[in-house]
């Protein structure tokens, strides 16, 4: 009888032919990735601390190591140190060295940002021998983060985002009869003015915010589309705890005519709301795009849930689905044949 392919089966696939594997890891290795690290941070060091001197972007830069250390913990780690990952190795470690040298000739800092990422995702997938390469894929991907924030602000894609954080804390004032006057990136009530609308540099900022999302998405190990839901979330979440808590303001100012300023506790309110939140939003859809049960699938009709199976299962292609039995025994054979 023919055999259903397991997520196991499915999880090894990428290693193609069997090929001879090492007894252990091989210590060079260890020691190329390192001197890679060493070149990477040195080549990128003007971008790391003037990035990291905002408050926003360290607690971002923490919630992503510790998302990637229990990553790491929670990966499976056993399996053989096959020739093809020492391949992949040797590719990842070429665009890492192709990056610090744009990096170093042209005088760009961030650019060997991604040599970083691409040292990582060399290591996950040579020393997390057990797991699937979109699972390296993913967490190198995460170390590029802060170039592509530098860049997206850099294209103004903060301050389009403070814009319509702005707009919504006005709609949602006059939705609650308080009315108010737009002044570019603040809003103007009859009590105060509204002016805090961070996108960078406080610790309730955007980047905080996905800072969040991200430890929630490596720590629970999300497939693609419950992580880009969490993204996503993050910004909507951002937007929504910010316009709710200067109508708030605006509120309680209205009625015994004190105006709220802006302090260091409504930020650590703001980020605490904005923490249990993301993590109700992320917990919810990764339930909601658990993949249908083998036990459940209807062999007759299994189309849809071979098509939602995989777009839970994204990034890996193979979905594991079962088979009509083809095979009958001795009494069931006797009746067929006595029928003819």
């Amino acid at each position: 009888m023919k055999r259903a392919v397991t997520v196991s089966e499915s999880t090894l696939s990428d290693e193609g032919a069997p090929s001879p594997a090492l007894e252990r890891f091989p210590v060079w290795v260890e020691v190329v990735n390192w001197v890679l690290v060493l070149a990477g941070v040195w080549a990128s060091w003007p971008f790391w601390t003037s990035w990291l001197s905002e408050p926003d972007h360290m607690f971002f830069l923490v919630c992503v190591i510790a998302g990637v250390g229990i990553a790491l913990a929670r990966g499976a780690w056993q399996g053989p140190f096959r020739n093809q990952r020492l391949v992949g190795l040797i590719c990842l470690w070429s665009l890492a060295a192709v990056f610090i040298a744009l990096g170093l000739l042209t005088g760009l800092p961030s650019v060997p940002v991604f040599a970083l990422g691409l040292v990582l995702m060399a290591w996950v997938f040579g020393r997390v021998a057990g797991e699937h390469f979109a699972f390296a894929v993913s967490l190198g991907l995460v170390l590029l983060s802060p170039a592509v924030f530098d860049w997206i602000g850099n294209q103004g894609g903060f301050e389009t985002l403070q814009m319509a954080l702005v707009s919504m804390t006005s709609g949602l004032a006059e939705t609650f009869g308080q009315s108010n006057i737009r002044e570019g990136f603040s809003v103007v009530f009859g009590q105060g003015i509204a002016d805090r609308f961070p996108t960078s540099g406080t610790l309730d900022s955007v980047g905080s915010f996905l800072g969040i999302g991200l430890f929630l998405i490596l720590a629970g190990r999300r497939n693609l589309v419950p992580a880009l839901f969490t993204l996503v979330a993050s910004v909507l979440v951002w937007l929504a705890v910010h316009a709710c808590s200067w109508t708030l303001i605006a509120w309680l100012a209205s009625r015994d005519g004190n105006w709220i300023e802006w302090n260091l506790v409504w930020t650590l309110g703001v980020l605490g709301v904005g923490i249990l939140l993301l993590t109700s939003v992320d917990h919810f859809v990764a339930t909601l795009f658990d993949p249908i049960p083998f036990e459940f699938v209807n062999v007759d009709f299994p189309l849809f849930a071979l098509i939602w199976n995989w777009v839970c299962g994204l990034p890996t292609l193979v979905v594991r689905m079962p088979l009509r039995e083809t095979d009958f025994g001795p009494m069931e054979m006797d009746d067929e044949v006595n029928s003819r």
